[in-house]
């Protein structure tokens, strides 16, 4: 039979081997803790405990390790001491792991205890002095050899003219014999200086105490103008505009500056701006930049100048109708300025609205069908044939054409409607007496120039222009003789 202990026994050891597989896996399978084992930990490893700090022990468990703690009570590293001297004050405890500083009054010796008695007189011929920061001692040099306080000059004994020094009855030194009181130097001591204090030596100095029985000479040397007063600047510090200081005496500066070039910069230029450079006509030097200058281009303005243009031509005059910039004669721009016309316009009315037109029948009145309003229409409430307003002729009467004092006959004709008017149109088709041309001027055999001989009347109130040629060579006859031109819209026509 087996006992209760040996069947205990026996699942133990057969359980073992799965007990520590299924350990295995529950421990590859769990997110490990700060202590790195399995679990929640009960203290954060590093927080603070009753004696230190909790740490993690050998189990994977967190245990309350001892620490020494600081004078704060605390168990960080303090960044300094409590009690110790800070600027103005001193370090005091801010919690358990950091130190203030504590804003106090500091006392003479730089603590901050009060010191009642420092500097006060204390034994025979003494002062209360620091000993150390928080403590004062009484540094006492005891009475001198006559009985009172301070150093003596001599010692009592010692020869002295006439006699010996001796102590007196106020605790000072008499030369016995003679009653003769040293007399102090200018320096204070009892030796003979040979020179006189604050006399001239060296380059720049004076003569003046080095101890009580001495003098030396305090000599600055000269100065940067070779002078011995002090300068307020040196010579080569800016000043102005472009300029330096200089020496103006041995004892004085000027400021030397010749102001900005005429690029606004301080440095020399190598040629003046706006005047002329290289070979083309608007050519001029101009600043690049404040220190440089270059030669500019020789592009001329839109009216042929070589300055920049303030306005450029046809561009309207600012406030100002019927004004506009133009060219001048001197390659800039004046304005031209037109009165405003009846009609609005800024151009020239060829007639004054209201007036009769087309023989009375009719009143010139503005055209409104012309935006720039410089435009008059012939209005009536009658019109004829042609639409024009005339009702003197009609088309088809007879006309003359080319008619004036060196030609009283003229040219026969009829009238037709030239748009809403009436015009004289030449009846012949032979060369002679109405010859068509094309739109080309004509040309004299060069001996003379064409002459504008005047207005020909046309028989709406209109006009063309006349042309005389003084001599020209007949084809047929050979001889020279003048000619009359007309130009109306066709051309040139030979009357």
């Amino acid at each position: 039979m087996f006992s209760k202990s040996n069947i205990r026994h026996g699942l133990y050891l057969v359980l073992l081997p799965l007990l520590s597989q299924g350990c295995a896996e529950a421990v590859d399978n769990c997110e490990l803790n700060a202590c790195g084992s399995c679990g929640v930990l009960a203290h954060t490893p590093g927080d603070v405990c009753t004696d230190g700090v909790w740490a993690c022990d050998n189990s994977g468990g967190v245990v309350c390790q001892r620490v020494e703690k600081n004078p704060c009570g605390g168990t960080g590293k303090l960044e300094h001491t409590p009690g110790e001297s800070c600027p103005n004050g001193i370090w005091m405890c801010d919690g358990q792991n950091s130190v203030i500083c504590h804003i106090v009054e500091m006392n003479p010796c730089g603590g901050t205890g009060k010191l009642a008695l420092y500097g006060e007189d204390c034994g025979s011929c003494g002062k209360y002095q620091c000993d150390g920061k928080e403590a004062l001692k009484c540094n006492d040099p005891g009475k001198n050899a006559c009985g009172s306080c301070g150093a003596l000059l001599y010692n009592p004994g010692d020869e002295c003219d006439g006699g010996t020094w001796t102590c007196s009855t106020d605790g000072s030194l008499i030369c016995k014999e003679s009653d003769i009181r040293p007399e102090p130097n200018a320096c204070g001591g009892t030796t003979e200086i040979t020179e006189e204090l604050g006399a001239d030596c060296g380059d720049c100095g004076k003569y003046e105490c080095a101890g009580p029985d001495a003098v030396q000479c305090n000599d600055p040397g000269k100065n940067a103008c070779d002078g011995c007063g002090t300068l307020e600047h040196s010579p080569g510090d800016p000043c102005g505009e472009c300029g330096q200081y200089a020496c103006d005496t041995n004892e004085s500066l000027k400021c030397e500056d010749p102001g900005k070039n005429a690029c606004g910069g301080c440095e020399p230029l190598t040629a003046v701006p706006d005047t002329p450079c290289g070979s083309g006509e608007c050519a001029k030097w101009t600043c690049d930049g404040t220190d440089n200058i270059i030669c500019g281009s020789n592009t001329m303005n839109a009216c042929g100048g070589c300055d920049p243009l303030e306005h450029e031509p046809g561009e309207q005059c600012e406030g100002e109708e019927c004004c506009t910039w133009v060219c001048d004669d001197h390659g800039g721009v004046i304005k031209d300025a037109h009165v405003v016309n009846a009609c609005g316009g800024c151009g020239i009315l060829d007639h004054d609205p209201a007036t009769e037109c087309e023989n009375g029948y009719g009143l010139w009145e503005c055209d409104t069908a012309d935006s720039a309003k410089n435009s008059l229409k012939c209005v009536c409430d009658e019109h004829n044939t042609c639409g024009g307003c005339n009702q003197d002729k009609a088309p088809g009467d007879s006309c003359t054409m080319c008619k004036d004092t060196l030609s009283p006959a003229g040219v026969p004709g009829h009238l037709v409607c030239k748009a809403e008017a009436l015009a004289c149109s030449d009846d012949s088709d032979t060369p002679e007496t109405a010859v068509e041309l094309s739109t080309t001027a004509p040309l004299d055999d060069g001996n003379d120039n064409i002459q504008k001989w005047g207005d020909v009347l046309l028989e709406d109130d209109s006009d063309i222009d006349w042309y005389y040629i003084p001599n020209v060579k007949d084809s047929a006859s050979g001889l020279m003789q003048p000619q009359f031109w007309i130009l109306n819209d066709a051309g040139y026509k030979l009357c």
